[in-house]
């Protein structure tokens, strides 16, 4: 004798489970204390689909070349998806203290990552407030306070000249383009006898003496600046100068 057909509602019931729809499962925790209610149909969320308000923005760095124009650059590809991010900046406690969006960005693979400010937009000695938003979410944004006499960059020393003092004695001068008084600098020489550099810390001076030096050797120098503690606190160095050479270079 042929049983009577489930009603409808009994047969959508049974089909649930296997379309995942719906049904509340209890997963006990590592603890035993307490279950989490997990519906299927709710928390089977993609990834994709999370709020981008909630990702943090990169990292924004700054760089001022010898206080003539500065560099605010970010990682672009590190947004989930390309984003032309917004940069405004102000000083704070200062009497220009208007918010001001970025007048020349940088862009990298058509996407902003800097932005460039030129030597009038640079207060140096007063904080400097800069926030990053994005457009699309005006809620995700980060601000970051900088001292920027400490975001110094120096050109590298130019004009290297090498002179005898005396037979035996060597004097090495350079120059600087702008920031003099406020530079200090670092001198690196070896000989072909030699596998590594020699350096000496020069504060304010132009000029290195070496005072002994060998005419069957050949010397090889070189300069780099940074800005010192009387301006700021800065650890970056400038570029190195060209090399500069004296003696013989038949030996060995």
């Amino acid at each position: 004798m042929l049983k009577p057909p489930l009603p409808l509602r009994s047969l959508l019931f049974l089909q649930l489970p296997l379309l995942g729809v719906g049904l509340t499962s209890k997963v006990p925790m590592p603890n035993g204390n307490e279950d989490i209610a997990a519906d299927f149909f709710l928390t089977a969320t993609p990834s994709a689909a999370l709020s981008v308000s909630t990702l943090p923005l990169p990292e924004v760095q700054c760089f001022v070349f010898n206080v003539e124009y500065m560099n605010c650059t970010w990682n672009s590809s590190s947004e989930p998806q390309p984003t032309n991010l917004t940069l405004h900046y102000w000083y704070k406690n200062s009497n220009d203290d208007r918010v001001q969006e970025c007048g020349h960005y940088i862009f990298s693979g058509g996407i902003t990552s800097g932005c460039w400010l030129q030597k009038e937009e640079i207060h140096l000695y007063e904080t400097f407030v800069v926030q990053l938003q994005d457009p699309r979410e005006p809620r995700r944004q980060s601000t970051q306070r900088l001292k920027l006499q400490n975001l110094v960059i120096p050109w590298a020393p130019e004009n290297l000249t090498l002179r005898n003092l005396s037979e035996s004695q060597l004097e090495l001068t350079w120059s600087n383009r702008h920031l003099d008084h406020c530079l200090e600098h670092l001198v690196q020489y070896r000989s072909d006898w030699d596998r590594s550099w020699t350096e000496q810390l020069v504060d304010h001076r132009h000029s290195f003496s070496l005072p002994s030096v060998d005419g069957q050797k050949f010397y090889t120098f070189r300069v780099r600046s940074r800005y010192n503690p009387l301006c700021g606190s800065t650890q970056h160095w400038s570029e190195w100068s060209r090399l500069i050479h004296w003696g013989n270079n038949t030996s060995k």
